[in-house]
């Protein structure tokens, strides 16, 4: 082989590397902005009774919702009581997927309210 070929061929081969590298450092940098790598979650909109906060900001558990459920979990904390006499919905309008009570009493409460 002549020296033209050899050097082009070594240019080909680092230009492929830089770009891999590159590529490499922006997915990096994308999940640790996002703290999520690329993945395709659900969003699961929960009302969320008092005294539930540190569980739901968990590190584990937000971890083990993304990975093994593919679930990406909004929590709207709203008071017990009014967990129970008020209507569960958004402010945007929307209805909550599911509801978070901080105890068996104040589900027991919202089964036995009228209109529920």
């Amino acid at each position: 082989m002549d020296k033209k070929k050899i050097i082009g061929i070594v240019i080909f081969i680092v230009i492929i590397v830089t770009v891999i590298a590159v590529k490499l450092v922006i997915d990096k940098n994308s999940t640790a902005e996002n703290g999520v790598a690329n993945k395709d979650l659900t969003n699961v909109y929960i009302a969320t009774g008092g005294g539930k906060e540190g569980f739901i900001a968990d590190k584990d558990i937000i971890s083990i919702m993304e990975d093994r459920y593919g679930l990406n979990v909004v929590y709207d904390s709203w008071s017990n009581g009014k967990l129970i006499v008020n209507d569960l919905v958004r402010e945007d309008g929307s209805k909550y997927d599911a509801m978070f009570c901080s105890d068996q009493r104040f589900y027991d409460y919202y089964k036995l309210s009228p209109d529920k």
